[in-house]
């Protein structure tokens, strides 16, 4: 054949002549040359997924041309092994389409935990075949694990996955809206997290928290916390105790009346004058520049023997 055009329509004809000058009947056909190369696009698939029932995108090929099949590749990166022990299979979509077209496939039966790389390739009529487009994914199906402690008004714990990593925390009380709990550090983006959270002073009555960990697949984890907000409770020990006091800000001797009798002194430094000031329950008044206990502020106080302080509502 001589030198095609592309995107050509061409009729070829035959006929033989014998050594008498006798023709024969005339054999004709005819075809379109196509030398170009359809497309095929995937669709984006995230880094991690608890399911992936298929997978699509779309094909193309110019006029005259027509997309005849999409094939597709599903390897197991962990193991490097294929599916249906072959690299390539037919897609499901047979298109014969010229221009854009949609194509999906079924996606086989996956293990949690490996990596996938997933590839396609469009055929056109002619048998040119598109350049691979490809995505990768893990598959994670397993809800993170996830702890929570109370100190006071305080609560923190840890978020661990073992696939993927820990996308984010969040928090409700008494089944109101989920905030976010802050990161210890900093950002959410690890296989193990630790968090923490304060709630602002709370009314006197039950109370529950509930905590949630979602991983980078979606996968959620929970748990709930129950408690009484009046009994938010500092196991003081005898000698002196760091306090983060939690609850309202109230005078001094009345934020401190669960501890009655056994209170010998309280200090606190103010970060903003640079002093201390303190209250001695034996001392006049006269000699005490601490009147106060204010939310949120840290307190040194001195017990005499182990004692609850009652700082809730």
């Amino acid at each position: 054949m001589p030198s095609l055009v592309n995107g050509k329509a061409y009729e070829v004809k035959a006929k033989a002549i014998d050594k008498s000058g006798n023709e024969s009947s005339v054999a004709s056909d005819s075809f379109t040359f196509d030398a170009a190369n359809p497309t095929v696009t995937l669709n984006n698939i995230p880094d991690f997924v608890n399911s992936l029932a298929s997978i699509s995108g779309t094909a193309a090929d110019t006029a005259p041309g027509q997309v005849d099949k999409v094939q597709v590749q599903i390897k197991n990166a962990t193991d490097s092994t294929y599916w249906n022990g072959s690299s390539w299979v037919a897609g499901e979509t047979w298109l014969n389409a010229t221009g854009t077209t949609s194509w999906s496939y079924s996606m086989p039966s996956l293990v949690n935990g490996k990596a996938y790389e997933v590839k396609a390739k469009a055929i056109d009529k002619a048998g040119n075949e598109s350049s691979v487009a490809s995505d990768s994914f893990t598959l994670d199906t397993v809800p993170p694990a996830i702890t929570v402690a109370r100190d006071g008004l305080s609560f923190s714990g840890t978020a661990t996955d073992a696939t993927s990593y820990i996308a984010s925390v969040q928090y409700r009380l008494d089944g109101g809206g989920w905030v976010n709990a802050t990161a210890s550090d900093g950002a959410f983006n690890g296989p193990s997290e630790g968090y923490s959270f304060t709630l602002a002073a709370l009314a006197d009555g039950s109370r529950t928290v509930d905590v949630r960990a979602s991983d980078a697949a979606g996968n959620l984890a929970s748990q709930s916390l129950s408690f009484q907000s009046k009994q938010l409770y500092w196991d003081g020990n005898k000698g002196w105790n760091s306090v983060a006091y939690l609850g309202p800000d109230k005078p001094l001797t009345e934020a401190l009346s669960s501890i009655g009798d056994k209170l010998s002194v309280v200090w606190f430094f103010d970060s903003e004058t640079g002093k201390w000031y303190g209250y001695n329950p034996n001392m006049p008044a006269w000699a005490n520049d601490l009147a106060e206990l204010k939310n949120n502020q840290s307190y040194w106080i001195k017990v005499t023997s182990g004692c609850y302080l009652t700082y809730g509502g």
